[in-house]
């Protein structure tokens, strides 16, 4: 005699409910590596957080959610663009200038329910840029069962012609890949476990499958950055600053060199671009060399330590509007 089971009943839950307000609360939940995961579930994509991820500065715009594919060999940009009401003209014309001045490879538009003329925009844009673009309309709806928490589901309704074929490609077997994304996240969390297990005083954050882990200097777009590099084979500890506010931050760390690198005990590298630069010291550790982890922990922990020290008060007491 089997027992009944007595199933539950799926409810909707207004986007509002969690999400009050669209910048402050939906796009930093979207570019968190929760969302990202399951947007990347329902596009079998592997989304990878950058340093700067939400409300990326396009000229005098600023584009949603700015973050990386790597799912493929080499990493291409993806621009998500989201919104909390239905889709609208307005969000057309920012997917397509943020692409733009992105050069974004993939790009994610997300509404809680599409039109039928801006689906139409999506498929079009899909049928006249070549396979190297490809564009996706994702539908986000809430759901619980009784008093459960809300879940977030995600539907495509809009995607290339040959995603279905792409797909099967990209999901046949690729051990290089998987094991190399499975080793990032192995290591860093056996670093976080020693740093917690120690009590050192050293910024630790969630480890995941990707090369890198940061977390904020405290000032915005400046950020500590600890990175396992397979080629050629190093660690890399840096002081990243990225777009608006990265000409002053380098300007002001530059002003102060000699002081900074005499504290850290070497010379760095002082690498400034156009929309990111960065200042960091490396080391020659093979990240695959599952023996030298406990060497390559104790130098990413002593590392970012002496960066910890010797950038975040100076950061901290910079004003952009100074430089």
């Amino acid at each position: 005699m089997t027992s009944k089971i007595e199933l539950g009943r799926l409810e909707s839950v207004p986007l509002s409910e969690v999400w009050p307000n669209e910048a402050a609360d939906f796009t930093p939940w979207v570019s968190s590596p929760e969302g990202l995961q399951l947007i990347g579930d329902a596009l079998d994509l592997e989304l990878e957080t950058l340093p700067t991820r939400s409300e990326v500065p396009v000229g005098d715009f600023r584009a949603d959610v700015v973050c990386v594919d790597t799912s493929e060999s080499g990493e291409s940009l993806v621009l998500i663009e989201n919104q909390l009401a239905s889709s609208d003209h307005s969000h057309v014309g920012q997917v397509l200038t943020y692409a733009a001045g992105l050069n974004a490879v993939t790009i994610i538009w997300i509404a809680s329910e599409f039109r039928d003329e801006h689906l139409a925009v999506v498929e079009w844009l899909n049928q006249i840029t070549s396979e190297r673009y490809r564009f996706f309309g994702l539908e986000i709806k809430l759901v619980r069962i009784g008093r459960s928490n809300p879940a977030a589901r995600f539907a495509v309704v809009a995607k290339p012609n040959d995603w279905s074929r792409d797909v099967r490609r990209r999901n046949a077997p690729d051990p290089a890949h998987s094991d190399l994304h499975n080793l990032h996240l192995e290591f860093w969390t056996k670093l976080c476990a020693h740093v917690k297990r120690n009590g050192i005083d050293v910024p630790i954050w969630k480890p995941l499958r990707q090369r890198w882990m940061g977390t904020r200097f405290g000032p915005q777009g400046a950020w500590l950055n600890a990175v396992r590099l397979v080629q050629p084979p190093s660690l890399r500890v840096e002081s990243h600053f990225s777009y608006e506010f990265q000409s002053a931050y380098f300007a002001a760390m530059d002003d102060v060199r000699d002081e900074i690198e005499a504290e850290i005990g070497t010379e760095l590298v002082w690498d400034q671009k156009n929309r990111t630069s960065r200042i960091y010291l490396t080391t020659p550790m093979d990240p695959r060399d599952r023996d030298d982890w406990p060497a390559q922990i104790k130098w990413f922990v002593d590392t970012l330590q002496k960066f910890d020290r010797a950038f975040r008060h100076r950061l901290i007491a910079v004003d952009p509007a100074d430089w």
